[in-house]
């Protein structure tokens, strides 16, 4: 029923939409509401605002798995530390994010293995 509404949504915040099966680490909540339709009670919505943060994808999954589910969740804990400004300024001008991570050096090219937030990655570009 959503699908339905999306665009009305996204206009109206100005945010994408993602369904909460791409929800990944553990995003902080800013605020949740409940929409009813006013002709049809049974027509709901709950709508969850997250704040935005990076998005990691399966070449990332792919590339870094060898190095074990803890490795990966500490490296989308650092580059969830960036502030997101810093971050679409890092994919710009260096193409993503190096870093050395217990003798393991992290290349993370931007577009391949993480967009900045939800609205980078929906861009059509």
């Amino acid at each position: 029923m959503i699908s339905k509404y999306t665009d009305k949504m996204v206009a109206q915040t100005r945010m994408p939409v993602l369904n909460l099966k791409e929800l990944q680490g553990t995003p902080v909540l800013i605020g949740e509401t409940e929409f009813v339709h006013p002709d049809d009670e049974a027509d709901q919505v709950n709508l969850k605002i997250y704040l935005a943060a990076p998005k990691f994808t399966a070449k990332f999954e792919t590339d870094f798995e060898k190095h074990g589910a803890n490795f990966m969740k500490d490296v989308r804990s650092y580059v969830s530390q960036f502030d997101r400004k810093i971050l679409a300024e890092k994919a710009v001008k260096e193409g993503g994010v190096s870093f050395s991570l217990n003798d393991v050096k992290v290349d993370l090219k931007h577009k391949v293995h993480f967009f900045v937030d939800a609205r980078d990655m929906m861009a059509k570009n």
